[in-house]
């Protein structure tokens, strides 16, 4: 049965299995991640008594449907997963999320993204890992692939190819964004540091900017990170979020362009007030 599984996930829809992406089949095939996805297999399922095909969408993406009560209940608890995220209270996320799901069990696969997103920023590596394991094994999407990346890189595990993976993402977003490519060797690494901030590096650019203040924890230094970081904080009005990791690059980098981009930038925002934020829901 998990042969098949795997199968599907390296192949995804081109028929072609990527060098840098047979990783994923590696750590699929392994004897620990076998074991969660038979225990996952073994578990009874929820009911899906509330869920019904209404042709609406799956806030989470994919296609199963909720009728209008699963929908509000869960684009609620997005939200307010979210709004503790961009507060930075990762854990007060991860238990939002986490006991919303022990109280609807049915919620989980339509919550499943977010769930092991707030279980990484929580520093839940363990938990993340399973669930992103079992994420990935029903759905083979570049986003599902790096937060398992983060995952097991985290966790101590690094699989050849799984480097090259995370910098093929980042360049491909930043082909995308009109922007030059990143100067990023990691070829043969299996460096777990290294290779837990270049996928926390490509989930920040790509889709979840919460990720770039995980990369610039673990590399305080990290160019492209910071300026990721500065563009989504000006954007948000978050001026004093841009001062902070503006100062924090100034005073690591060597003299040269990178050190004058963040001096300038100190002194751009320096009498700017915060926007007001929107407020976090109370959980």
């Amino acid at each position: 049965m998990f042969t098949t599984i795997v199968s599907i996930v390296a192949l995804g829809t081109g028929g072609v299995e990527s060098p840098h992406q047979a990783w994923v089949t590696q750590l699929l095939q392994t004897k620990s991640a076998q074991s969660v996805m038979m225990a996952h297999s073994n578990e009874p399922k929820a009911s899906s008594t509330a869920v019904k095909q209404t042709g609406s969408a799956n806030p989470e993406g994919g296609s199963i449907a909720f009728d209008a009560s699963v929908a509000s209940s869960t684009t609620r608890v997005l939200r307010q997963t979210n709004d503790l995220i961009a507060a930075s209270r990762y854990e007060d996320a991860y238990s939002t999320i986490s006991s919303t799901v022990r109280a609807h069990p049915e919620y989980r696969d339509f919550l499943a993204d977010s769930i092991i997103k707030t279980e990484l920023l929580a520093g839940h590596n363990d938990l993340a890992l399973k669930d992103a394991i079992i994420r990935v094994s029903q759905l083979d999407g570049s986003d599902q692939s790096l937060y398992l990346s983060l995952a097991s890189a985290a966790s101590g595990q690094v699989y050849p190819g799984q480097a090259e993976f995370c910098v093929d993402q980042i360049q491909e977003h930043l082909k995308n964004q009109g922007l030059p490519p990143a100067s990023l060797s990691a070829t043969g690494s299996l460096n777990a540091k290294l290779v837990t901030v270049l996928s926390a590096l490509a989930l920040g650019t790509k889709s979840a900017p919460e990720f770039l203040e995980l990369t610039l924890k673990l590399d305080p230094a990290n160019d492209l990170a910071a300026r990721q970081a500065i563009t989504e904080y000006t954007f948000k009005g978050r001026y004093s979020d841009v001062r902070r990791i503006a100062s924090q690059l100034a005073s690591r980098l060597p003299a040269g362009d990178a050190r004058d981009y963040y001096t300038k930038t100190l002194a751009a925002v320096a009498n700017l007030k915060d926007k007001p934020q929107h407020p976090v829901i109370n959980p």
